[in-house]
């Protein structure tokens, strides 16, 4: 984000004159800042309007342009503002608000996410399973709740309207929030991807893959820890970050926009490593086309939440060059609202999808027998079936093992009953 010294808009429509004697003019003129009642006392009695002619000296361009040129050069930001709100009044400039596409969109996305999480717990109860990738999850959880409550309260300060129209202590308010959201979005991120790689961990137990994984995992640490210290101490002092923008207050700050872009880049990489990294292993599944296609788009749902972090990258353009932060932040911040829920939504449907396949096991009545069906599978032998966990596995990495029949049980509530050849799902070597 940037604060130039100086706002072009903020001049853009002034009114009144210091030479003013009814009431209505000297009422303008306690509204104006006296650096903007010297600008305009200098130039409207040299344009072609009427002291009291406003609709004339709104719609003189030349005049207007004059004025903002004087008064960029002899007023603060606060008094640029100020002479900006005071002119867009008088002259009937509709005040814009979007606030309710923060909240709205805020709260909704997070109620989604909230209920997947909730039938993921479900899934577990009835599993009776509970690994990393689930007490990593609900930290992520935890991470997103005051997110979801910033978009209210953000809303609620001023963002989605026009920074004019927005008083300068709920302006540093906002900063501020949107300060600690950022935080807590990237803590969010990184640990969406490790709880997806510890999920990866129980469903394939091959050793050089689990490798692989825990490396993926320490990339994704990396990116989390490193962005949420460079976010913390993207300013000096930490509290110039929400200051800084009325320009009187001293302290610097890193490039921001290149940090901001920089996270978002390597977010995405991150994301598309997390996402491919089973593909290979289920596509070499012996099982059918189908079954396989089935299991290879639930894990590839994730590529959704790449798209969402892909849209966001059009919002940091403004992000960018905005000196209208509080109306054009707005996208930025339900993009990276919905890019977060919609993580945890989607490193929970491999627990919904068993949860759904349990469910209508029960209805059909065939519960027993796809258990049976599953216990043959996993005593099948010839080839390095995916539903067994290794001998060198210790005693708690079998106990949070997860077959992949755990996540396709929803075939078994379909009516289709495996037979011991045709359930082994088997890599290829």
């Amino acid at each position: 984000m940037r604060f130039p010294n100086a706002f072009a808009f903020a001049g853009a429509v002034l009114l009144g004159t210091v030479c003013a004697q009814s009431n209505a003019i000297l009422a303008v003129e306690s509204q104006y800042p006296t650096c903007a009642l010297k600008c305009m006392a200098e130039y409207i009695p040299q344009s072609s309007c009427a002291v009291t002619d406003f609709a004339c000296i709104c719609a003189n361009e030349a005049l207007n342009a004059n004025i903002t040129v004087c008064t960029l050069g002899s007023c603060t930001v606060t008094e640029l503002l100020t002479t900006k709100n005071v002119s867009s009044t008088l002259c009937g400039v509709e005040v814009r608000d979007r606030t309710k596409e923060i909240s709205y969109i805020g709260m909704g996305v997070g109620c989604f996410a909230l209920l997947a999480y909730i039938l993921r717990l479900v899934a577990i109860w009835l599993r009776k399973a509970w690994g990393w990738d689930d007490t990593i999850m609900t930290i992520v959880v935890l991470l997103a709740v005051p997110p979801t409550i910033f978009s209210v309260v953000l809303a609620d300060n001023g963002l989605g309207k026009d920074i004019w129209n927005v008083p300068f202590d709920d302006v540093t308010r906002i900063l501020h929030i949107y300060f600690l959201g950022e935080n807590f979005y990237l803590a969010a991120l990184a640990l969406t991807k490790i709880s997806i790689l510890c999920f990866y961990l129980r469903v394939f137990p091959d050793q050089d893959y689990r490798r692989v994984l825990y490396l993926a995992m320490a990339f994704c640490a990396a990116y989390g820890i490193s962005f949420v210290f460079a976010t913390v101490f993207q300013c000096s002092p930490v509290s110039y970050a929400w200051t800084r923008w009325d320009g009187e207050h001293i302290g610097s700050c890193n490039n921001i926009n290149l940090q901001s872009w920089l996270s978002a880049i390597f977010n995405i990489v991150l994301d598309i490593m997390t996402i491919s990294l089973p593909l290979p292993k289920l596509y070499r599944l012996h099982m059918s086309w189908k079954k396989k296609g089935m299991l290879m788009l639930m894990f590839s749902l994730g590529f959704f939440v790449t798209l969402v972090s892909i849209l966001r990258l059009q919002s940091l353009i403004e992000f960018a060059t905005s000196q209208n932060f509080t109306w054009d932040y707005v996208p930025a911040a339900y993009w990276s609202t919905i890019e977060m829920h919609v993580g945890i939504v989607c490193a929970c449907l491999p627990a919904h999808r068993f949860l759904l396949g349990t469910i209508r096991s029960k209805i059909v009545g065939s519960t027993k027998g796809a258990s049976a069906t599953i216990s043959k599978s996993s005593e099948t032998k010839g080839s390095k079936s995916v539903y067994q966990s290794p001998a060198k596995f210790d005693a708690d990495s079998r106990s949070n093992f997860i077959p992949l029949d755990d996540i396709e049980l929803s075939a078994a509530g379909s009516g289709i009953h495996r037979t011991p050849e045709s359930s082994t799902h088997t890599v290829e070597k």
